[in-house]
C-alpha cells in the first residue's frame, strides 16, 4: 500500500473512531439529560429517549446513501472534511457558553457529531 493511500485510510479510520467515541460518550447520559431538560420522571422520559435514539438511526439510514453518492462523486476526503468542518462550526458557540469549563460541555459537543 502506498504512503498516500495509507494516510487516507488512517484519516478515514480516525474520523470514524471519533464518531464512535462521540456516540459512546453521549449514549449513557441521554436518559438523564432528557429527564432533567424535560422535568420528567424516569418512566415518562423513557419514550423520549427511545424517540431520540430512533431518530438518530432514521437519519443515519437516509443520510448514509446520500453521503456515499457524494463521496463517489467528489471523493471521501472532501466529504469528510466538509462534514467535520460543519460539526466544528456548529459546536464552536457552545465551547465557552456561560463560563462553563470545557470538560462539562464535551458531551453536548460530541453528541452533535
Amino acid at each position: 500500500m502506498s504512503n498516500q493511500r495509507r494516510a487516507s485510510v488512517a484519516f478515514v479510520l480516525a474520523t470514524l473512531g471519533l464518531d464512535a467515541i462521540g456516540v459512546g460518550i453521549i449514549a449513557p447520559i441521554v436518559p438523564e439529560l432528557v429527564r432533567q431538560l424535560g422535568g420528567l420522571p424516569p418512566e415518562r422520559a423513557a419514550p423520549w429517549v427511545g424517540a431520540l435514539i430512533a431518530s438518530y438511526a432514521f437519519v443515519q439510514f437516509f443520510a448514509a446513501p446520500l453521503l456515499g453518492e457524494l463521496s463517489d462523486r467528489f471523493g471521501r476526503r472532501p466529504v469528510i472534511l466538509i462534514g467535520s468542518y460543519r460539526v466544528f462550526c456548529w459546536c464552536r458557540p457552545y465551547w465557552r457558553q456561560q463560563g462553563e469549563p470545557l470538560w462539562k460541555q464535551q458531551p453536548l459537543m460530541l453528541g452533535s457529531v
